[in-house]
């Protein structure tokens, strides 16, 4: 994707899971410490761009000056049904997966990103592998609405070939 190599990927909480697969490593991590994570590498990001969060639109290749609303799931990747209750992604397996709001600086507080951040067990640390908008806001009939880019299940069908 193209955003991972926008995205230089960090380790941003020290635990030493057991020893094992990558997936159990994954497991071995809580939603608090994930959230933990998720909200440390906003900030990191943020301070080193002056105090916003910095997104390359993949699709625009507009630069999004955006703020951390709220991490508004956290689960198991193979918990993403409660996501998209349609599909259970099947073929990431070794990590975690967090759905963020951001809000762009200096807009109404309606407009909001779903920004999804995938993270994976490295080296006994979690870290942060992919950032992606998942949903972009549009004003329709005066009312901000999100608008998806892709769905998990399209996701998961382009991982599959």
């Amino acid at each position: 994707m193209p955003l991972v190599s926008a995205f230089a990927a960090v380790a941003l909480l020290a635990s030493t899971p057991p020893a094992g697969s990558a997936e159990r490593a994954a497991a071995s991590f809580t939603p608090e410490q994930v959230k933990a994570v998720v909200e440390e590498y906003v900030r990191a990001r943020a301070r080193d761009a002056g105090g916003v969060f910095i997104l390359i639109d993949d699709q625009t290749g507009e630069e999004l000056k955006l703020e951390l609303k709220a991490i508004a799931l956290v689960s198991v990747e193979r918990l993403w049904h409660i996501h998209d209750a349609s599909h259970r992604v099947k073929r990431l397996g070794d990590g975690w997966f967090a759905c963020a709001n951001f809000h762009p600086v200096g807009e109404p507080d309606a407009k909001r990103y779903d920004v999804d951040l995938r993270l994976a067990a490295r080296d006994g640390r979690l870290e942060v592998i992919e950032v992606v908008i998942h949903q972009e806001p549009r004003l329709v009939n005066g009312t901000w609405t999100w608008v998806p880019r892709f769905t998990l299940k399209k996701l998961d069908d382009a991982k599959a070939r």
